[in-house]
């Protein structure tokens, strides 16, 4: 049979197997007529004419046959993707009687998905075989998770077992419900689903329609399977289910009825106002009958427990291996114009298609008042290209004047990191501000902090032409104020409970920023996995999920789609699969539910669109932070051209830099070395983990010893900001040397010298001797002379106790180093691996002595020994807590690397003046 479209072919297949069915009977009836006609005939001739018409009634019903069987797979054809048709079994009727020497008949197949409802008016062994059949066909004939099939089972018998499987892939595919209270609500859902479906199909007649003009899959279908009805069911339910069975499979929801054999029904209970909107099988005296094509019996195919097990396993398996319809990104963008759109009234980007339509969403519209999203979705399931899509959506449309980018990464930074600027790879996203690209709680809470103070000097700005920055973009046209987006991925790593309340802080950082960001043109977009053990943000019910009315859920758990969207809407439990989203702007609500095609955005696509961007017009770069990489010294060239400015202009004293701050600011963390006493730094605790591998991210492996790389880095820094060049740097290197090599400490000593600074190296047996000799000298030092003394593991220096004739130790000479050196222009900056050791050397009535401390792997009751009972301090890797006393509170530092060949390359380079 020649097709001419798929819809004509299904339309034409379906009318043409009810009549090859009919024209089977008829040939049947004809073979009857002929036999006795033959009959009449009498004698010989009467036995070749009853052998002749037997001949062709038997050619024409085996014609018919052939007809029927190759109708009946076309209806059943899987290619469409959708089990609107199932085959359960065959359609026969005895042919002897009629001069026919076999039995006749046809497939018996059966309209189900989008097309109708079933009623198995049968015995409870029929019911479960055919039933048992019937769902595995629509989930094999239905492409992988487009179907979600729920069983109200109040008796709880074994229909679904076959399918239990199913529910380890999706717990929205296959899913008994016992109670009637969740039959009710499934209703209910059920019932917004047809009114959604409803809007989307505009003139077309049904969804299967709609699915056929689309290019890609338009919608999702349901089956409701009810066991022993009436039994669980009120008769408010079944008129609910009565009303759904008459328009629900046109718009994809269908019913399949397995109703109690038992002899009492309630008064309310109507088979017939079901069998009215459904397709009936009938069972009489053991016989399973179709009504609709009365003279066939029905020969149903049982598979049996095991057989739907195996068939069931492989659906699982297409479930887990399938993925939606590739839509690509530059399908929905507005490609051929670039930075067209304006901010001022508001943010707009493509997200995919729904319904053949794309979906686009808004923030900051003064009308809708949507501001912010919140993104959920299980691992796997495509949030990173969702989050890549929206963010090159925006940046697509609006020039960086118009949008400012602020992303934050709690996982493993390799969404962000092809933004950032890299080596080789200049083109970073010129729209961000701030990247953080494996961020931790600290840095989360700074940037957090930043944004606030961004809100707040936004408002200052726009106080005096309005209420929001809509108002003040129309009064002061040519101002420059952008919208700012705010993206945070896994932000649970931001709110996790911590002993210093920082989750808790942060949280409500959070909430001020999405109540009060709004007028600012201040986005938030919060992602992640799992939100619904989010304490710090489920305390309040008016917190700050009250400020997120656009979400995005992607597929997951009934719990975490209930904890994402909203109470009682499990529609992110139901999609597909990878690709697919539910897009809701009204807080969740189940009536706004959206499901979406999500476009893709392939890494090549995206680094096109990025260079373009960056080539059209980019500033400064973003400020990059990655809290598992060290600081670099290399990497701050020119705020040591500053400092060494200031310097030598007597504005400031030399400051010994350590590390980087977690903070948007690019300045470095540093101690002033004046001319006050106290004026040291004391290294406290393991320079780097036991057993650690000793290399990072990077193309040159670097040592990871962060109090090796604080002195080295803090002494490279005093003497770039001594241009005369006069200042005398001791290294007391007590390293062993596997650590000395493993840490280039010959590499730099080396810059030390190439800087104009040669160092002073005692051996270990001299280092007391030394001590001794600088304290002795202490009075006499010419006025300005200025002495760095790095202590290299401290705790390793020999004879520290060892008294002379005088009773006199080199331990005393370190004291009165302590006491009175930075008055004379002496400074220690040392590192000790044990605290007790440090203690010890300083004696009692000495910790006054210094004034600053880098503390590294300690515990906190270790720290609280040193720096008093409030501090907070947990041990963390590529971290230091800097506590000076002349400063208010411990800062948290990424600290120094150390001195590595590409930092040597960066500082020789650059140019440092007179």
């Amino acid at each position: 049979m020649a097709q001419t479209s798929v819809d004509e072919a299904v339309a034409e297949a379906a009318a043409a197997q009810g009549l090859a069915l009919s024209c089977v009977a008829a040939a049947l009836r004809d073979a009857a007529q002929k036999r006795e006609h033959a009959a009449a005939s009498g004698g010989s001739g009467r036995d070749r004419a009853m052998a002749a018409a037997r001949t062709r009634s038997a050619q024409e019903v085996s014609v018919l046959e052939t007809g029927a069987r190759d109708l009946a797979l076309s209806l059943t054809d899987e290619a469409r993707g959708v089990a609107d048709y199932v085959d359960l079994g065959r359609l026969e009727s005895p042919g002897e009687r009629w001069g026919v020497h076999h039995r006749v008949g046809a497939p018996f197949v059966l309209p189900l998905i989008g097309r109708g409802n079933v009623v198995l008016d049968v015995g409870r062994e029929a019911q479960l075989g055919l039933a048992g059949e019937l769902v595995c066909q629509a989930l094999e004939r239905t492409a992988a998770g487009q179907l979600g099939v729920t069983c109200f089972d109040p008796l709880m018998s074994s229909l679904m077992a076959p399918f239990a499987r199913l529910r380890e892939v999706s717990e929205g595919v296959v899913r008994t419900i016992m109670d009637p209270s969740e039959l009710s609500e499934h209703l209910e859902r059920l019932s917004q689903e047809v009114l959604r479906v409803n809007d989307l199909l505009g003139g077309r007649s049904s969804l299967l329609e709609a699915r056929r003009n689309e290019s890609r899959s338009f919608g999702e279908f349901s089956l409701l399977v009810l066991v022993d009805a009436p039994e669980g069911l009120s008769e408010d339910l079944f008129e609910r289910l009565v009303r759904l069975a008459a328009v629900g499979p046109r718009v994809g929801v269908s019913q399949l009825w397995l109703p109690s054999t038992a002899s009492t029904t309630p008064d309310w209970w109507d088979t017939g106002r079901l069998t009215a909107v459904s397709q009936v099988l009938k069972e009489e005296r053991g016989r399973v009958t179709w009504p609709s094509h009365a003279a066939y019996a029905v020969v149903p195919r049982f598979p049996g427990p095991e057989g739907l097990e195996a068939r069931s396993s492989a659906v699982g398996e297409a479930l887990r291996t399938s993925s939606s319809e590739a839509l690509g990104f530059l399908e929905i963008q507005p490609t051929e114009q670039l930075w067209q759109d304006k901010s001022a009234s508001g943010l707009t980007f493509a997200l995919g298609i729904s319904g053949g339509r794309t979906v686009e969403i808004t923030l900051g519209d003064s009308r809708d008042q949507r501001h912010n999203v919140l993104i959920t979705g299980a691992a796997g399931n495509g949030k990173s290209n969702l989050l890549k899509v929206m963010i090159f959506s925006l940046c697509q449309r609006y020039s960086p004047d118009e949008l400012e980018l602020v992303m934050l990464d709690f996982k493993d930074g390799a969404t962000l990191y092809p933004l950032s600027p890299r080596a080789g790879a200049p083109d970073y996203l010129p729209h961000a501000r701030v990247l953080g690209l494996e961020s931790d709680q600290e840095f989360g809470a700074a940037v957090l902090r930043w944004v606030q103070q961004e809100v707040s000097r936004r408002m200052r700005l726009i106080r005096p032409y309005g209420q929001d920055i809509s108002q003040y973009r129309e009064q002061v046209p040519n101002a420059r104020l952008p919208r700012m987006v705010v993206v945070i991925d896994e932000f649970q790593g931001l709110l996790a409970e911590t002993e210093d309340d920082t989750g808790r802080l942060a949280a409500t950082a959070l909430e001020q920023i999405a109540k009060q960001g709004r007028a600012a043109g201040v986005h938030l977009v919060l992602a992640s996995q799992t939100i619904s053990g989010i304490t710090t943000l489920l305390a309040k019910e008016d917190g700050i999920y009250a400020q997120f009315p656009i979400r995005l859920a992607l597929k997951n758990s009934e719990s975490e789609s209930q904890a994402g969207l909203a109470r009682g809407n499990v529609a992110a439990a139901r999609l597909p699969g990878r690709g697919t989203a539910v897009v809701n702007r009204d807080y969740g609500a189940m009536t706004a539910n959206r499901r979406v095609t999500v476009a893709h955005l392939p890494q090549g696509v995206a680094e096109e669109l990025q260079r373009t961007w960056w080539e059209q017009e980019h500033g400064e770069p973003p400020v990059v932070v990655d809290s598992t990489e060290p600081a670099r010294i290399g990497h701050l060239v020119e705020a040591l051209q500053l400092l060494r400015t200031r310097v030598a202009r007597d504005q400031a004293a030399p400051t010994a830099l350590l590390g980087r701050p977690l903070s948007v600011s690019s300045s470095p963390v540093g101690l002033a070395m004046s001319s006050t006493p106290g004026r040291h730094l004391a290294i406290l605790g393991a320079g780097e983990e036991e057993g650690s591998d000793h290399s990072w991210f990077y193309a040159e492996p670097a040592a990871a010893n962060s109090a090796v790389g604080i002195l080295q880095c803090a002494a490279v820094s005093l003497a770039l900001q001594d241009p005369l060049g006069t200042a005398q740097f001791v290294s007391l290197d007590l390293l062993d040397s596997a650590l000395a090599e493993r840490n280039n400490q010959d590499e730099w000593a080396g810059l030390m010298e190439r800087l104009g600074f040669t160092l002073h190296r005692p051996a270990a047996t001299e280092v007391a001797d030394f001590l001794v000799y600088l304290a002795s000298e202490l009075d006499d030092r010419p006025p300005g002379q200025r002495t760095y003394l790095l202590g290299f593991n401290l705790d390793r220096a020999p004879q520290l106790d060892a008294a002379d004739a005088f009773g006199n130790t080199p331990l005393d000479a370190l004291r009165e180093i302590l006491r009175t050196g930075p008055v004379r222009g002496v400074h220690l900056l040392g590192w000790w691996a044990n605290p007790a050791t440090y203690a010890a050397h300083l004696g009692f009535g000495s910790s006054g002595y210094v004034d600053a401390h880098a503390m590294l792997r300690l515990d906190q009751s270790a720290v609280q020994d040193i720096l008093g009972p409030f501090v907070r301090w947990s041990v963390r890797s590529n971290r230091a807590l800097v506590a000076d006393r002349t400063q208010s509170d411990p800062t948290i530092v990424v600290p120094f690397a150390p001195v590595s060949a590409a930092d040597r390359r960066a500082l020789l380079s650059a140019e440092w003046g007179e």
